[in-house]
C-alpha cells in the first residue's frame, strides 16, 4: 500500500490567510458598505462530537501497547487539524489549532470531568508531576500534524475533490514511550483562547501552555488510555533471533527400563540424524514373552484390534511399536489422555451418534419380523411352491382383492387374473413372482433407506442391511494439544536447553507420532466396547495430529500396511520443523512466517518475494517456543539438490500504517548520507548524555537538524510534517534465514 502525504490542508475562505492572529477582513461591494468578517479561530470551539475521530493507535484501554510508536489519533476531515487554526502558512510549516499530548498517569496527573460549568474534561498537570516532561513543545507542534492520502496520489487536489474519502488527518504526539507504563492521551487546544473558551477564565494569550509552568490546565476535546508492554518492538525483537546450534540434551531424554538400565527417546520433534541406539535384548524379549501369554492377562497389543491382528507378528510395525519400549511409552501417552478424559470422549461419542440406539432397535424387530415370516413361509408356502407355484395365486386372491389398494374399479376388472387383459399378457415366471414375495426381501426393502449417517460418523459397511449398526465417531480436535498438557518433554525433550532467540531445524519423528496416535485408538476402540456402543473394533476415531494443518493427518489405523516400518504411513516424510525461542511469536502471535526459494543477484542469495511455501502446521510450547513444518527435505533447504536452498522468512504482519523510532542506544552521526529511515532511531537525536532523560523527540534541535536519508530524497528531518511522516512510517519488518546455516548450526 503506498501513502502521500501533505504537511497541512486548508479550504475555504480560510486558505485566504495571509497574516497571523487577529485577521480582519473587509469584503467591499459596490452597492454595500464595507463589512468586517472575522473567521472562527480556537477561541470559539468549546469541544467536538467523539464522530469526528476516525482511529486511534493505540486503541483505548489497551494493556500491551508497543512503547517505540508514536501515540496518534485520526481525524476523517483530512483539514480538521487547522480548521481553526489562527496562524498564515510557512512554507511546508502550519501549526494546528489542536494538539495530541500523552501523559504518564502518576501524582500530580489528573482528569476533573465535565459538568454544568464546563462541557468537556479538564487534564490539570501540577506538582508533583512536572509539565514540562509531559508536554510537547508547541513551536514545533506543525511537525506532528499532516494529512494522508492512502493510494497513488497524482493530483492531491483531484483526489480531495472527487475521491475524498481516501484522505484522513492524522494528529502524532512524538513522546518517548516507556515500557510497562500507563499513559492518558488527549487532544488539547493549542491556543490560549481553546483554554479560555472552555475555562471561562483570563488565560496570557499565545500559546496553551509555556516552557516553565509549573502548573497546566487544559481542556479535554478527546481521551483514550493504554498501558505500554515490555521493551522491544517486532524489528528489534526480529534482530535478536539467530541460527542456534542444538545444545547438548535438545531432542532425547532417558527412559527407565529397569535398575540401572536406561534408553535414549526422541519426542514429536527429533534433530535431523540417525535414530537411536537399539533397545536391549532382553527388554525385547521380556516384553515378547509377557505379550505371547493368557488373553486378558498380557501387556496391550497396541494396534493390534484395529489390523486385525490378534498375535505379534513375525515383522512389521505392529511387532516394531509392541517390543520397543520407546514406541510402547508413546502409545501409552495416547492411552493415558483416553482414560483420562473418558466422560467427555463418550458423552462425544454419544452426541455425535444420533439416534444410533433407536436405529439399531428398529433393526432389531425388522430381524424379528423377518425370523417370523421366514418360519410362517417355511410352514405354510413355501410347500406350496414345490407343488403348484400358480396356485399360490389363488391364495393371495383376496389380499388383492379386497386389500385396500384404493385401485378404481374398473381397473380392478381389467387387471384381474381372468379379467379382459390377461389372455393378452405374459404370465411371466413363477419362480420370479413367487421369489418376490419371499419375506426376507420385502422387510429387507421397508428397511432400506431408513438408516443414516452424517458424513462425521460413517456408518461401516455391512453384508445384512438388517444386522446392527456400527458407527466411528470422530475427533478433530489436534491431539498434539492434549500430548502437550502432559508435559512439553514429550513434544520436545530438552526444551529448556533451547538458547534464548535461538533458531534452529529439526524433524517431525514420524514413528513417535504413528505410535501415540495408535495408542489414542486402541484406548478408545476397548472404551466404546466397553460401554456398548455400537463400533467395529477397526475403528480409528483420532486421525488429526498437528495444529494448523492438514486434516486429517494420518489413514486410519486398518489401512497401514502391516509390513512396513512404524510411521511409513504418517504423510509428508521426514518434514523440516522450525523450531525457535523468544519473545518475538509471543508477542506477535499474528507474524507471518514462511520459506522462500533462494535466488542469486550475483553477489549473494536472497529469497525470492513470489515463490513462497507457508507452513503445513504450527504450534507453541510454553513459554516461549514456537515451531513451524514445512514439506522440505534437508537437501532441499540446504541447496544440496543443485539449486540454491531456501530461506525461513518472518515477517511483521501488514497492516495501518505506524509511526515512530527504532528503540536503541545512541548512535554516532552517519557518515555522509548512509543513514535510512528505517536505521532512524532515538540515539540518533541527541547527544548521548541527553538520551536517557529524552521525553519527546526534537526537531529544530536535533542532531544534526539538516538529517537527509539515502533511501528517501528530497526528505529531511526538518522539512515538514510529510518529511517527519515518511522519517518514522515504520515498514514491515522482515528477517530472513537460509536454512544452510541452521541446519549446519542446529543439525
Amino acid at each position: 500500500m503506498s501513502y502521500t502525504f501533505l504537511p497541512w490542508l486548508l479550504e475555504g475562505i480560510g486558505a485566504e490567510v495571509s497574516r497571523t492572529a487577529g485577521l480582519r477582513l473587509v469584503v467591499n461591494y459596490t452597492e454595500l458598505d464595507p463589512l468586517p468578517v472575522r473567521l472562527l479561530g480556537p477561541g470559539a470551539v468549546l469541544g467536538f462530537d467523539a464522530q469526528v475521530v476516525g482511529r486511534t493507535d493505540p486503541v483505548d484501554l489497551a494493556g500491551a501497547a508497543e512503547p517505540n510508536y508514536f501515540p496518534f489519533v485520526e481525524f476523517a476531515e483530512p483539514s480538521f487539524p487547522w480548521m481553526f487554526s489562527p496562524d498564515a502558512p510557512d512554507g511546508r510549516r502550519l501549526r494546528p489549532w489542536i494538539c495530541l499530548v500523552v501523559v504518564r498517569l502518576q501524582p500530580g496527573v489528573s482528569l476533573e470531568p465535565a459538568g454544568t460549568d464546563r462541557p468537556v474534561p479538564v487534564l490539570t498537570i501540577e506538582p508533583p508531576a512536572v509539565p514540562d516532561h509531559e508536554l510537547p513543545d508547541l513551536a514545533e507542534s506543525w511537525a506532528w500534524a499532516h494529512v494522508q492520502i492512502t493510494g497513488a496520489a497524482g493530483d492531491p487536489a483531484a483526489v480531495l475533490r472527487d475521491d475524498r474519502s481516501r484522505a484522513l488527518a492524522r494528529l502524532l504526539c512524538p513522546r518517548r514511550l516507556r515500557a510497562s507504563t500507563t499513559y492518558l492521551a488527549c487532544v488539547v487546544p493549542a491556543y490560549a483562547a481553546g483554554v479560555a473558551a472552555v475555562l471561562a477564565q483570563e488565560v496570557p494569550p499565545g500559546d496553551a501552555w509555556q516552557p516553565g509552568q509549573t502548573r497546566v490546565r487544559l481542556p479535554v476535546y478527546h481521551r483514550f488510555t493504554f498501558t505500554t508492554g515490555r521493551t522491544g518492538d517486532f524489528e528489534s525483537l526480529a534482530e535478536r533471533l539467530h541460527p542456534s546450534p542444538a545444545p547438548a540434551g535438545v531432542g532425547r531424554r532417558k527412559l527407565k527400563l529397569g535398575p540401572g538400565a536406561s534408553v535414549e527417546a526422541e519426542g514429536v520433534l527429533r534433530l535431523p540424524g540417525p535414530a537411536p541406539g537399539p533397545v536391549p535384548v532382553w527388554f525385547v524379549t521380556m516384553i515378547s514373552e509377557q505379550l505371547s501369554g493368557l488373553a486378558g492377562l498380557r501387556p496391550p497389543l497396541y494396534g493390534g484390534a484395529q489390523a486385525g491382528v490378534a498375535e505379534l507378528p513375525a515383522d512389521g510395525w505392529i511387532r516394531e511399536l509392541n517390543l520397543d519400549p520407546r514406541h510402547r511409552a508413546a502409545a501409552g501417552l495416547g492411552a493415558r489422555i483416553v482414560r483420562e478424559r473418558q466422560e467427555q470422549l463418550m458423552e462425544a461419542a454419544w452426541r455425535q451418534a444420533g439416534a444410533l440406539g433407536e436405529a439399531n432397535r428398529f433393526l432389531a424387530t425388522s430381524q424379528l419380523a423377518r425370523s417370523v415370516g421366514q418360519s410362517e413361509w417355511r410352514r405354510r408356502l413355501s410347500p406350496l411352491a414345490e407343488h403348484a407355484p400358480t396356485s399360490l395365486l389363488r391364495i393371495t386372491a383376496p389380499v388383492r382383492l379386497f386389500g385396500g389398494t384404493g385401485q378404481p374399479g374398473p381397473l380392478r376388472r381389467l387387471s384381474r387374473a381372468r379379467g379382459p387383459l390377461g389372455p393378452r399378457l405374459p404370465d411371466g415366471d413363477p419362480q420370479e413372482r413367487l421369489a418376490a414375495l419371499e419375506p426376507w426381501a420385502t422387510h429387507r426393502e421397508r428397511v432400506r433407506g431408513r438408516i443414516d449417517s452424517p458424513p462425521s460418523m460413517p456408518v461401516m459397511e455391512r453384508t445384512d442391511p438388517l444386522a446392527p449398526v456400527s458407527a466411528s465417531p470422530i475427533f478433530d480436535t489436534p491431539m498434539i494439544s492434549e500430548l502437550r498438557k502432559l508435559g512439553t518433554e514429550f513434544v520436545l525433550p530438552g526444551v529448556e536447553f533451547v538458547p534464548a532467540d535461538g533458531v534452529l531445524i529439526m524433524e517431525q519423528n514420524r514413528a513417535f507420532i504413528a505410535a501415540f496416535m495408535a495408542g489414542l485408538n486402541h484406548e478408545m476402540g476397548r472404551e466404546l466396547l466397553w460401554r456398548e456402543f455400537p463400533v467395529d473394533p477397526k475403528v480409528s476415531c483420532f486421525r488429526t495430529f498437528w495444529e494448523g494443518g492438514r486434516a486429517p493427518d494420518l489413514p486410519p489405523v486398518d489401512e497401514w500396511s502391516l509390513p512396513e516400518r512404524l510411521g511409513a504411513d504418517v504423510p509428508g516424510g521426514d518434514e523440516l520443523v522450525l523450531v525457535m525461542r523468544g519473545e518475538l511469536m509471543r508477542r506477535f502471535p499474528d507474524a507471518v512466517v514462511y520459506a522462500s526459494r533462494a535466488i542469486s543477484d550475483g553477489t549473494r542469495r536472497r529469497p525470492v518475494d513470489d515463490d513462497r511455501l507457508m507452513p503445513l502446521f504450527a504450534g507453541s510450547l510454553e513459554p516461549d517456543i514456537s515451531y513451524f513444518g514445512f514439506t522440505l527435505t534437508k537437501a532441499t533447504a540446504r541447496g544440496d539438490d543443485g539449486g540454491l536452498g531456501w530461506f525461513v522468512v518472518f515477517q511483521e504482519r501488514p497492516g495501518q500504517p505506524r509511526f515512530g523510532l527504532d528503540e536503541s542506544g545512541w548512535r554516532p552521526d552517519p557518515p555522509g548520507e548512509e543513514l535510512t529511515t528505517a536505521q532512524l532511531a532515538w540515539g540518533h537525536l541527541v547527544p548521548e548524555a541527553e538520551l536517557a532523560s529524552l521525553e519527546h523527540a526534537p526537531v529544530l534541535t536535533a542532531r544534526p537538524v539538516g538529517w537527509r536519508f539515502s533511501d528517501r530524497p528530497g526528505v529531511s528531518w526538518d522539512g515538514g510534517s510529510a518529511d517527519l511522516a515518511v522519517a518514522t512510517l515504520q515498514r514491515p519488518t522482515r528477517v530472513a534465514f537460509h536454512a544452510r546455516a541452521l541446519l549446519e548450526e542446529g543439525g
